[in-house]
């Protein structure tokens, strides 16, 4: 990761507003941070380039100079929608000067997570439409954000204990770029599993459909190990109280694989952005999974220490 400029000096005209995020606070609203570096601060100074203010976190975009003057784009992760209204932060626009204070990621890549925002400046500009949105699939039950409306199709998914299950798939491609969600539909295993106790060749068959859903996200994590190249970060992740695992990956082609992996009641989900070396951290669609329940509701939970979990109003 290239080291940033230090700070520019403050001239007393600029307007200059600063808010603070409890990352405590963050962690209970919505998800884990353990990809980052939680007790390191950087400094980092820049333009904006994309602001989104949505929920569930908010994310800054800003072309950022190292110390050879070298440019790159970070993503920078903020607290929620409620937060930076609060803050008098809810108009930055692109063209706005920032000083970041933020804890850095742990892979060394172009992202942090926010403590403190000072403007120094601002462009007026107004700022553009998002290019990412919000997007419900209740016949899966979730929402996420997506750069533009996904393709979808079915595809039959291999679990690990051989069953052919039934998945959907929802995936967008730009350029050089992909953001998919492979659902995968565990109603049935049982029955699939029956269908297919011929192609066993070993005792306790009858144990595999139980096994196949709690075995279900390090499976899914060891198949994203299998392609190879470097992997940056492999650990727990919890989003709303739903645990699940985080993944971030060099691939031999040099682009970056950002993946989140996640299982409530009988559906798998499974989140994908590979997108080139030079791109920023793709939290704002990796980290963006919400479970609906039946109404459409968006479903958290406290998640307790002994992993069981109690359902909270949101």
């Amino acid at each position: 990761m290239n080291t940033p400029l230090a700070t520019l000096r403050l001239q007393p005209f600029f307007l200059c507003l600063i808010m603070f995020f409890c990352l405590s606070n963050t962690v209970s609203a919505h998800h884990s941070h353990g990809n980052y570096q939680v007790q390191t601060l950087i400094e980092i100074q820049g333009v904006v380039t994309e602001f989104h203010l949505a929920n569930p976190h908010v994310w800054i975009f800003m072309d950022v100079k190292d110390t050879s003057g070298e440019t790159a784009n970070w993503a920078i992760e903020g607290g929620g929608l409620r937060s930076f209204k609060q803050g008098g932060l809810d108009d930055i626009a692109p063209g706005d000067n920032l000083t970041i204070n933020c804890a850095p990621t742990r892979g060394g890549d172009n992202g942090c997570l926010i403590k403190k925002i000072q403007r120094n400046s601002t462009s007026k500009e107004e700022a553009s439409a998002s290019s990412w949105s919000q997007m419900t699939f209740q016949e899966d039950f979730f929402q996420v954000n997506f750069p533009q409306e996904p393709k979808v199709r079915k595809e039959i998914y291999r679990s690990e204990y051989g069953a052919n299950l039934p998945s959907t798939v929802y995936e967008v491609r730009q350029g050089d770029s992909l953001h998919s969600v492979t659902v995968v539909d565990f109603s049935r295993v049982k029955e699939i599993h029956a269908s297919q106790e011929d192609q066993v060749t070993v005792a306790g068959a009858h144990n595999f459909w139980f096994f196949d859903p709690l075995a279900a996200i390090s499976y899914a994590a060891h198949q994203f190990r299998q392609r190879g190249g470097d992997v940056n970060y492999d650990a727990w992740h919890v989003i709303d109280g739903i645990e699940g695992h985080q993944m971030i990956l060099v691939n031999p082609d040099k682009t970056q694989t950002y993946a989140g992996i996640y299982r409530h009641a009988d559906r798998l989900y499974i989140l994908e952005a590979t997108v080139p070396a030079d791109a920023p951290p793709q939290g704002i669609f990796e980290q963006s999974l919400h479970i609906l329940d039946e109404e459409g509701k968006r479903i958290r939970y406290k998640l307790l220490p002994d992993h069981s979990t109690e359902r909270v109003e949101i």
